[in-house]
Order: C-alpha cells, then sequence, then structure tokens
C-alpha cells in the first residue's frame, strides 16, 4: 500500500515487496542477519504455501537462496541487529580486556609491596600489554556503539530501527508537527506520540538510547492491572458520590503514582479548588490511563519484538561502555595510588633489575 501511494502500480510494488521478502529469507537460511528464525514466514505473507517453497526455489531454501544472494543485493535485512550484537560483542570483549589489566595490576601491587617497589620484567610486560589491550578494546568498544547508533535510523529494508518506530506511530496517531496537538479526526495517544518524538531525538543522537528506554519501559509496564484501574475509576465518577477525602480514589492515586508516568494528571488532582476542578481532573486521569494502557499494549506487541530486542541491546551496551571506561579510570588511579613512590608507568627501569 505505500508503495503503491508512492506511484508505483499494485503489479511493481508487489514483485518489489516479493523481492524484499526474497532478501530477507535468504539472510534468515544462509545465516546473514539475526533473524535466522523467520526463514519461510516472508513468503506466505504473499500468498505462498510453506510446502510450495521448495518447488518455487527448486530445493531446500538453504540451498536455494545462500549468502551471495546478500551479496549480489547487496542489501542486508537486519542491519540494525547486526550492528547492535556487534557492539554487544565489543563491549563484552572489552570487559575481558578490563579484567585482565586489573589482574594485571593486582599482580603488580603486590610485587612492589613484596619485593620493595620493584616490578619484575614478566608483570611489567603484562602491564604493558593488558593495557594497550584495553585501550584496543574500549576504542573497538565504542567505534561498534557509534555503528550501532547510526545503524538505527535510515535503513530501507530494516524495520526495527528508532525511525521504524516513530514513524508506525507516527501513521497512526498523526499529530501538527509544530504545535504537537492531534490532527482534526485523529485519534491520539500521547504516550505513543511522546515515545516516537524520543525515538526521532535518539535516532539523531540527540538523546541516548538508555534514555530513551527508560521511558519506552515505563509505558511497556503498564497492563491489563490499569485497565482495570480505569474501569475502576470510571464507576467512581459515574457513581456521583463526592471525591474529596474518597479512600478508592486515594487508592486507586497510589498506584497511578508508582506507574510514574501520570505526573501531570495527579498534579491537576492537587491543584483543583473544588468538586468539579476535582472530577474534571480525576476524569483527565482515566482518559491518560486509557491511553497508557493502549500503548502499553503496543509497546509489548510482537510488531515491536525486533525494535524491542535492538533498543534494550543498545541501551545496555551504551551502560556497559560507559561503566567500563568509570571502572578503567578508578583501576588507573587505584594503580597510582598503590603506587606512589614508583608508578606502574615510570618502573621500566627496576623492571629489568
Amino acid at each position: 500500500t505505500y508503495l503503491v501511494g508512492k506511484g508505483m502500480t499494485l503489479v511493481v510494488a508487489r514483485g518489489v515487496a516479493m523481492k524484499a521478502a526474497l532478501i530477507e529469507i535468504a539472510g534468515a537460511t544462509s545465516g546473514v542477519g539475526t533473524a535466522a528464525g523467520r526463514a519461510v514466514a516472508p513468503l506466505t505473507r504473499f500468498g505462498l504455501a510453506a510446502r510450495a517453497l521448495t518447488g518455487v526455489l527448486g530445493g531446500p531454501l538453504s540451498l536455494a537462496l545462500t549468502a551471495a544472494s546478500i551479496v549480489a543485493f547487496g542489501i542486508d535485512t537486519d542491519s540494525a541487529a547486526d550492528a547492535v550484537d556487534r557492539a554487544d560483542v565489543a563491549a563484552r570483549k572489552a570487559a575481558d580486556a578490563l579484567d585482565a589489566y586489573q589482574e594485571a595490576s593486582r599482580r603488580a601491587a603486590e610485587e612492589q609491596r613484596s619485593l620493595g617497589g620493584e616490578v619484575s620484567a614478566a608483570t611489567q610486560q603484562m602491564l604493558s600489554q593488558t593495557r594497550a589491550g584495553l585501550v584496543q578494546a574500549l576504542s573497538d568498544a565504542e567505534r561498534e556503539l557509534k555503528a550501532a547508533r547510526s545503524s538505527m535510523t535510515g535503513a530501507f529494508f530494516d524495520r526495527d530501527g528508532f525511525d521504524d518506530f516513530a514513524g508506525r506511530y507516527r501513521a497512526l496517531f498523526r499529530t501538527n508537527l509544530q504545535t504537537g496537538a492531534p490532527m482534526p479526526g485523529m485519534p491520539s495517544n500521547r504516550f505513543l506520540t511522546d515515545l516516537a518524538t524520543m525515538a526521532e531525538q535518539a535516532g539523531r543522537l540527540e538523546i541516548s538510547a538508555s534514555t530513551f528506554m527508560d521511558s519506552f519501559s515505563q509505558v511497556q509496564a503498564i497492563g491489563p492491572a490499569f485497565a482495570d484501574l480505569a474501569e475502576q475509576l470510571a464507576g467512581i465518577l459515574a457513581s456521583g458520590e463526592g471525591l474529596a477525602e474518597n479512600d478508592a480514589l486515594e487508592a486507586l492515586r497510589g498506584m497511578a503514582e508508582e506507574a510514574g508516568i501520570f505526573g501531570d494528571e495527579l498534579a491537576a488532582i492537587d491543584r483543583a479548588g473544588s468538586e468539579a476542578d476535582l472530577r474534571a481532573a480525576y476524569a483527565d486521569l482515566k482518559t491518560a490511563i486509557e491511553e497508557a494502557t493502549v500503548a502499553g499494549t503496543q509497546l509489548r506487541a510482537e510488531t515491536n519484538e525486533g525494535f524491542r530486542e535492538n533498543v534494550t541491546t543498545l541501551a545496555e551496551v551504551e551502560s556497559r561502555v560507559a561503566a567500563l571506561r568509570d571502572t578503567e579510570q578508578q583501576t588507573l588511579d587505584l594503580s597510582r595510588d598503590i603506587a606512589t613512590e614508583r608508578p606502574f608507568d615510570a618502573t621500566a627501569d627496576s623492571a629489568g633489575k
């Protein structure tokens, strides 16, 4: 539908989509890309039964479509996932390199205490090598992290990037780009539109994946219990009971506070100066809870599975690389504190004795 809307005929658009599906299968069946479990699903979307695929393609999929197919097309349909995985591997290698350097530092410190401030040639060599390995591994991890961040936006055939997530919900909940207000006649959901905005910011590297994931996770956690909460709130509002000092409302409010995403609505409740204002504020809270419940369902849906995996891993890698940098500096500082008279960097002369 999207391609047809761009001026293609239905036949041509279908052919392009079929080609994309074949590319996806090529990646899955040959081990290229990370979606190795999706080998048959893409073509079944076009009405091809799984049992007919071997006849169409002339043999087992793993033989009919190989990694050469991807190379010929020059396209990787899981570029973001692959880049994120490479960053994850690089961060793990950096952690191993830090462990090795810390062990060498510990050994050097023990030798200095037992050898009157001197370090053996073997230990000095170990320090130099592990330090160089750590610097290289951290550099590699930061480079792969940067590449992973960049891969999360702009890949045409990759459906699990920040731009894909933002586009999905921009299309569902169209808003005025200047005011942020919903377009007339369009459904609204401020939680999904806010996350779409944050995804665009993350795609432009204006915010980290970790910052995005913090907000994403808060909305993702709004499950069926909050649908019940909205129903209970609706019942209280419909009953005509007084809302001030209502014990049931206080309990519901506590649950809303714990969610951490209804601050505006709760602040309006606190500011309410009359029963009418209080009723309007609680009605707004009910609407917000209903929207958040819809948003949470969307974020947990299978449609967003690949995106969730990518951004979760990317956020974890960001945190690990930052922590590794901090720990590296702490290790260097500790090394200097232990060897205040003859720092490790200055022990080359004593190492040969």
